[in-house]
């Protein structure tokens, strides 16, 4: 029995029929009981948020939603958490889905001083003032980069160096041999990573070693 074909009809191919209705079925699934609202980089939008597999304390999860709306590096922001897109998101043409990390910590980097001439002095040397910038926070995880028991006991995270995973950023702050204090301690940066970035997007993680005082 010879199949007809129906690619012409109304001048929709089939292709594009099913494009058309997976697109439907996805808007009702972002709109609907399990959905929720979340700004992804400042930008309204809806999102589903499943957890992952054997994730044991519900720090990762995987966020779906509109193709072009999530990328890695993404920040999301719901309505009570902030969460980080740290995999390249999987494009099913009418949805993404990606991995994300809750973060439980924020990384603040300096502002950007401007100086302004205010005149000359008797001398002909130019006065300035200094308007100090304002400094940004970035939403961030960090984890333990040793083990979480020693002895049978468990470690405090100030005694461990850390893996601080961030929005991918170009800044002064974030270069190697940088101190900056986390969790009361001071940590130098000994490792930044930036292999998962791609064209100006994505994250880094920076591994910083807990500074002892001698």
């Amino acid at each position: 029995m010879k199949i007809r074909d129906y690619s012409n009809y109304h001048e929709v191919t089939v292709e594009e029929k099913m494009l058309h209705d997976s697109s439907k079925i996805v808007e009702m699934a972002l709109n609907g009981y399990d959905s929720q609202s979340a700004l992804i980089d400042g930008a309204e939008s809806r999102i589903l948020l499943k957890s992952k597999f054997n994730n044991v304390d519900g720090m990762g999860k995987y966020i779906y939603g509109r193709p072009d709306e999530i990328n890695r590096g993404s920040v999301v922001l719901t309505s009570e958490e902030s969460w980080l897109v740290v995999t390249l998101p999987e494009n099913y043409r009418t949805y993404k889905k990606a991995m994300i990390y809750l973060c439980n910590n924020e990384f603040s980097l300096a502002g950007k001083d401007e100086k302004i001439l205010l005149g000359y002095n008797k001398l002909k040397e130019p006065q300035y003032k200094i308007i100090k910038g304002e400094s940004t926070s970035h939403p961030c995880y960090i984890s333990v980069s040793a083990p979480s028991f020693t002895d049978g006991k468990p470690i405090n995270v100030p005694d461990s160096d850390l893996s601080i995973t961030m929005p991918y950023k170009v800044h002064s702050d974030l270069e190697e041999g940088k101190i900056h204090e986390f969790y009361g301690q001071n940590y130098q940066f000994v490792g930044i990573d930036r292999t998962k970035v791609i064209n100006e997007k994505g994250i880094l993680i920076i591994y910083a070693k807990r500074m002892v005082n001698s």
